[in-house]
């Protein structure tokens, strides 16, 4: 439910939801589709002024929710929410611990009706606060300083999302059951990103309109351009062909005297985005190829916020086991030894391309 990369195996038994920033695996059974779709939207146009949904986008939400799960805790958090941004004009940030809600409404409902004998939930709302708002939680860390009406919204963001997220914890625990082995990691952790703070912090920008920037820079008309993160964007070509031409037009892109874009090409998929950190002045221009130029913010708007967080490979590993005993392990654990210990548990034999020994003394805990 929501796990980060996973593949189209179409031979995978049981339900698959795809994370929001998956665009080429869709979700199983196809009845999750208009959840998928309400999700990964507005996950990748958060930053956008206005979310490209229709009225019958929302509607079918409402419907699939209603059939799965939708809780009445919820329901009144959503109006909690909804009537504090009505009344104080703040707060909308909050949001991602909705999705958050919504999404464990969905996986409980699956659990509880299918018991799997493995499921996964992942929930990124507090990596997002901390990549945003880790100046305001410690911001004697950076030189360049939260204003106070910052500070009023975003002081305890990231306190507010780890709240959110022990209640869901507590949550699963209740519903799962003490017959159920429960895994809390984290993989990635994060830490303050001060690596930028001589320009004044890192910031993001991102394309005003997809078929107008592939017009601007002569990308070929059938061009599929799909959000990836805050910043970046994949465009799938026709050929390899086409998109070695869109690779050339857009690493010649000049802003501010430099290469002005990331770009990466896979196949016949160009990944890129925006590569200037700095503020950006109003009267900037973007260099095009071929003597053309146009204005910087007439191709690109500032994403709110200057990123603070940033990834660290430490982060938090707890078993809950079926029996009470309770023990501590100082030592780290490489990440790469998860997934032998999580096929150990089931008494499953590692396939070679998993190098890493399992962690031992968790064999046959569920088998």
């Amino acid at each position: 439910c929501g796990s980060m990369s996973v593949n189209g195996a179409p031979t995978s038994r049981g339900a698959r939801l795809p994370d929001p920033w998956t665009t080429k695996v869709a979700p199983t059974p196809p009845s999750l589709a208009p959840y998928f779709k309400f999700v990964q939207t507005n996950v990748l146009e958060h930053t956008s002024a206005r979310v490209p949904l229709l009225p019958r986008d929302y509607a079918a939400f409402v419907a699939f929710m209603a059939q799965h799960g939708l809780s009445r805790a919820t329901v009144a958090a959503i109006a909690a929410q909804l009537a504090h941004e009505r009344v104080t004009g703040r707060g909308r940030w909050r949001r991602a611990t909705l999705l958050d809600r919504l999404q464990l409404d969905v996986f409980q409902s699956y659990f509880e009706r299918e018991r799997p004998a493995f499921s996964t939930f992942f929930s990124n709302s507090t990596a997002h606060f901390q990549h945003l708002y880790w100046r305001n939680m410690e911001p004697e860390l950076f030189a360049s300083r939260p204003s106070e009406s910052q500070q009023r919204d975003y002081e305890g963001a990231i306190l507010y999302g780890y709240k959110a997220m022990d209640r869901m914890l507590a949550r699963i625990l209740d519903f799962a059951g003490r017959d159920t082995v429960i895994v809390l990691a984290t993989a990635l952790s994060q830490v303050p990103c001060v690596a930028y703070e001589a320009i004044g912090g890192k910031s993001y920008y991102r394309p005003r309109d997809f078929t107008a920037f592939a017009r601007a820079f002569a990308l070929p008309a059938h061009s599929k351009i799909e959000p990836v993160m805050a910043h970046e964007f994949s465009i799938e070509l026709a050929s390899a062909r086409e998109a070695a031409q869109a690779h050339e037009r857009l690493a010649a892109v000049r802003i501010l005297g430099r290469a002005g874009m990331h770009v990466e090409r896979r196949g016949n998929t160009v990944f890129t985005g925006c590569r200037i950190w700095e503020v950006v002045a109003d009267d900037a221009v973007v260099g095009m190829g071929l003597g053309a130029t146009a204005r910087f913010y007439d191709l690109f708007y500032k994403v709110d916020g200057i990123k603070s967080g940033m990834h660290d490979p430490e982060g938090v590993l707890w078993i809950r086991r079926t029996n009470p005993e309770h023990a501590i392990y100082p030592e780290a654990v490489p990440l790469t030894a998860l997934a032998p210990t999580l096929l150990d548990m089931f008494g499953i034999r590692p396939p070679p391309s998993m190098t890493s020994p399992a962690i031992p003394g968790y064999s046959n805990l569920v088998a």
